[in-house]
């Protein structure tokens, strides 16, 4: 998870706007919404006014590492679990495997083709 999008999780979750958060910080709600869209990242200050604020540490905001961003996640309405098996399919299927045996629809086509042009064009 990217620290523009651990910032707005962060926000939402503690049930602040841009507006109010800004307010709290004393800083322009420009800069929040900068912050949030990746055009700009919070100063030293910034960040520990954010992780007082929201009770978090500074390196559970700033990290990219999985253990940090199931913490964050764990409060939201997102099921991790739901979203872990998704992804472990999804890349089950993705990749081919002895367990994975899918027909190629090129291969499909192909077999299609083949037998058009063998039918007599007229019976």
């Amino acid at each position: 998870m990217e620290l523009k999008d651990k910032l707005q999780l962060l926000r939402k979750q503690n049930g602040y706007s841009q507006e109010q958060l800004a307010d709290e910080l004393g800083i322009a709600r420009q800069t929040i919404s900068k912050w949030e869209n990746g055009q700009a990242v919070p100063e030293v200050g910034g960040l520990i006014l954010l992780s007082d604020l929201y009770g978090v540490t500074i390196d559970r905001i700033v990290k990219e590492d999985d253990a940090c961003n199931i913490a964050l996640c764990r409060n939201t309405d997102r099921d991790i679990h739901k979203i872990t098996e998704f992804l472990l399919t999804a890349k089950k299927n993705t990749y081919a495997s002895s367990d994975n045996k899918t027909v190629s629809c090129r291969i499909i086509s192909r077999a299609e083709n083949i037998h058009k042009r063998r039918l007599p064009l007229s019976l």
